[in-house]
């Protein structure tokens, strides 16, 4: 397994345990709860932005 096959592989797990959480935390109440589901989704899509970018510079940079 390459190097960035596990990256791509650990940054996709991250989105997925952070995105589970947030959904988790949706479902408690409390204003508490809420605050880290926010922070949770705002993570995530952090994430998805990340591994977007970080997979344009592999396929510019010639890592198919």
């Amino acid at each position: 397994m390459s190097l960035k096959v596990f990256h791509v592989l650990f940054i996709s797990a991250s989105i997925a345990l952070a995105s589970g959480f947030g959904i988790w935390a949706i479902s408690i109440d409390g204003w508490k709860y809420i605050v880290a589901s926010v922070a949770s989704f705002l993570c995530a899509g952090g994430l998805v932005v990340y591994e977007v970018a970080f997979l344009r510079k592999c396929r510019e940079i010639g890592l198919d």
